[in-house]
């Protein structure tokens, strides 16, 4: 019965401690995208009437691709 407590806990410590890694690693990942979201949005300008065509479209452009990388966040 020593030898099975022993063998499960040399091989269920690495898999816990590996769990527990990436949960650690996800909840960065969280917190850089929300971050580079942020900062990103924050750049984000509308079109001005007084702007050519295709500036517009660029900064229409501009702000779809923040919409679907960023769903849920802030933007002008």
């Amino acid at each position: 019965m020593l030898r099975i407590t022993a063998v499960l806990v040399i091989f269920a410590a690495p898999l816990t401690l590996t769990g527990c890694a990436e949960l650690v690693r996800r909840s960065s990942a969280t917190e850089t995208e929300r971050t580079l979201c942020d900062v990103w949005g924050e750049g984000l300008f509308l079109p001005s009437r007084k702007d050519t065509e295709e500036t517009a479209e660029g900064l229409t452009a501009q702000i779809a691709d923040f919409k679907a990388a960023c769903p849920g966040h802030w933007h002008p």
